[in-house]
């Protein structure tokens, strides 16, 4: 910086000052368009999560459903010994059982798809520390 002073002998203290509140402006700028660069991001990757989730969950429901009733009574049928004996887990039994497993399988589902939005950082941390040790200065 002395040898700007020097270069310029003319450069008044307020046209240095000048200069720097217009460099931090600009730096204040170039922040700005990359926090909002980042955040239109991380909004991108919410939106493509969301929608990968809302779709995972309906189709759990669905095949779940579908699911749930094939093996019910596939189950029964299994352990009916004979045509017209009774089963020895009755039909609700059947129901029970296969929907335990399936909630234990869409328990699974949700938690993934969570641990998926908890990668996801709105604000990074590199700007959330510019900003705080702009706003100390």
């Amino acid at each position: 910086m002395s040898t700007a002073i020097q270069d310029h002998p003319e450069a008044s203290i307020g046209s240095l000052m000048g200069g720097i509140v217009d460099d931090f402006r600009d730096l204040m700028r170039q922040e700005l368009l990359l926090a909002r660069e980042q955040i239109a991001e991380d909004l991108r990757k919410t939106k493509e999560a969301s929608l990968v989730w809302g779709l995972g969950i309906g189709a759990f429901f669905l095949s779940g459903f579908a699911f749930c009733l094939m093996v019910a009574n596939l189950l029964h049928s299994l352990t009916s010994p004979g045509s017209g004996d009774p089963a020895s887990i009755p039909m609700w039994g059947c129901y029970g059982i296969v929907g335990v497993l399936l909630t234990i399988g869409g328990v699974v589902g949700v938690v993934a798809g969570q641990k998926r939005f908890d990668s996801i950082h709105l604000v990074d941390n590199q700007i959330d520390k510019a900003v705080k040790e702009i706003s100390h200065d």
